[in-house]
């Protein structure tokens, strides 16, 4: 791999997001949230993520959101797959 190849590889992993805002967002328009409820968004980084230092975001955070009730618990994968979990 040649110089030209190589900055251009750094530049391309510099500007691939890690996906966990988009996650969010997508979750908040499929998963039909109501209007006028209060959802518990939870986003949990690594501890050596660049967040912590004022950069961007460098890891694949674990993300879960609770209904205001409380009754159940979504887990939001990585893949933007969707596990709901009844709490008693």
């Amino acid at each position: 791999m040649n110089l030209r190849q190589r900055r251009a590889e750094r530049t391309k992993a510099r500007k691939q997001p890690t996906g966990y805002l988009e996650r969010m967002f997508a979750y908040q328009l499929h998963r039909g949230l109501t209007r006028g409820a209060v959802h518990f968004m939870t986003i949990r980084h690594d501890r050596w993520c660049g967040i912590y230092r004022g950069e961007g975001c460098n890891c694949v955070p674990d993300m879960s959101c609770r209904r205001e009730d409380g009754t159940e618990i979504d887990v939001i994968h990585a893949d933007g797959s969707v596990t709901t979990t009844r709490v008693c």
